[in-house]
C-alpha cells in the first residue's frame, strides 16, 4: 500500500506472514541534506509504536461517541472497534522500517535500531545496482 504524503505511518507498506508475520515499512525521501541517525531513529519508532497509535486513536474516537446522538454514537463506537481489531492484529507483527534516501550518511550503520535498513546514497548501488542507482547521484 502506498501512503499519502506526510502520512503518520510509512510511505509504502505491506505485511509479510511466512516464515513469521512481518510489517515492512518503507520511508522514502529525496535531499540533498545529510541524514542524521536521530531521524532515522524517531521514524523507526513512529513505525513501531503504530499499534498503540491505533488503540489512542480508538479511544478517541469512544470518547468523542459520549458526547454524540444516538446514530452518530453507534457509528463512532462501530469505527472505534475497527480501530480496535486493526490494532490488535498489527500487535502480532514485527515491524522492520527500511529507510531508502538519496541523503549522505556518515555515522556507524551499526548505530541503527534493531529492525531497521538504511539504503543511503553510498550503498544504494549495492541494492539497486549500477545503473539504476547512477540515475540519483545528486
Amino acid at each position: 500500500m502506498i501512503n499519502g504524503y506526510s502520512a503518520p505511518f510509512a510511505d509504502v507498506f505491506f505485511l509479510v506472514d511466512n516464515p513469521e508475520p512481518i510489517l515492512i515499512a518503507i520511508q522514502c525521501r529525496k535531499r540533498k541534506k545529510s541524514l542524521d541517525l536521530k531521524t532515522i531513529e524517531d521514524e523507526h519508532e513512529k513505525n513501531s509504536n503504530i499499534s498503540e497509535k491505533i488503540k489512542e486513536k480508538a479511544e478517541k474516537i469512544r470518547e468523542d461517541a459520549e458526547v454524540k446522538g444516538r446514530e452518530m454514537k453507534e457509528k463512532l463506537r462501530n469505527e472505534a472497534e475497527q480501530y480496535t481489531q486493526l490494532a490488535d492484529f498489527l500487535s502480532k507483527y514485527r515491524i522492520i522500517t527500511i529507510f531508502i534516501t538519496t541523503q549522505r550518511f556518515s555515522e556507524e550503520l551499526e548505530d541503527l535500531p534493531d529492525d531497521c535498513i538504511l539504503i543511503h546514497q553510498e550503498n544504494f548501488d549495492i541494492f539497486f545496482g549500477p545503473v539504476f542507482s547512477s540515475r540519483i547521484k545528486l
